[in-house]
């Protein structure tokens, strides 16, 4: 045998080796689990206020092509496609250093900090869910959000790869007011329903009643 062959041969072998190598996914292809039991609750996330993390705001790359993360979701909406991702992703690390869990309401989106809270429609049949934004993805143009298992199937639409959908953030800011989408900001405890709109708006009055005037602002 030459060196030219050996050399050919173990080039061969390097390549094969190459192909060969382990993924850090035990599947090829994601797919729904294998058996749900027992079934999960499919309860919404529920939104509350968590500062963003300063490292997943930074710029990033994916397949040759640049994402630059939002500063804030606050206003934002927006209507795509959604996908879903299953039992392939099960157990490894988002991108914000969580382990994926298939069964709990959370998703993937671009761009929007991280952790974000989402009201997703589905188009189709006017389902919603309320997800927690806690990864990166779904790296295909066409599509905005990629969610999970559990999410799908409250969306009724896990036995299909994608729907229609309305996305809505839920931002929670430190003093306890909400937005969502482009609405205007309210009380948390109007937001979760805690106290009617009348309540809400008797106490604001009341407090400032007791305040009174300020005497600067003349």
């Amino acid at each position: 045998m030459t060196r030219y062959t050996l050399l050919l041969s173990f080039t061969a072998t390097l390549l094969l080796s190459a192909c060969q190598a382990p993924s850090r996914y035990s599947q090829a292809t994601d797919s729904a689990p294998d058996f749900v039991y027992p079934e999960p609750p499919m309860e919404d996330a529920e939104p509350k206020y968590e500062p963003y993390r300063e490292q997943n705001s930074l710029p990033y790359e994916v397949l040759g092509k640049y994402y630059r993360p939002l500063k804030t979701g606050k206003g934002y909406t927006a209507m795509g496609k959604a996908s879903w991702y299953g039992q392939k992703f099960h157990g490894h690390l988002t991108s914000n250093g969580e382990v994926y869990d298939m069964f709990g309401m959370t998703a993937a989106h671009k761009t929007l900090p991280l952790p974000s809270y989402v009201r997703v429609t589905n188009l189709e049949n006017q389902q919603q869910a309320i997800v927690r934004i806690n990864d990166r993805g779904p790296f295909h143009s066409e599509r905005i959000i990629d969610l999970s298992y559990a999410a799908a199937k409250k969306l009724g639409f896990y036995q299909h790869g994608t729907t229609r959908v309305k996305l809505e953030v839920i931002h929670v800011d430190s003093d306890d007011m909400v937005t969502v989408g482009n609405e205007p900001p309210v009380p948390y405890a109007l937001y979760a329903g805690e106290l009617p709109a009348e309540d809400v708006l008797q106490t604001a009055s009341q407090t400032a009643a007791e305040t009174g005037p300020d005497p600067l602002a003349t």
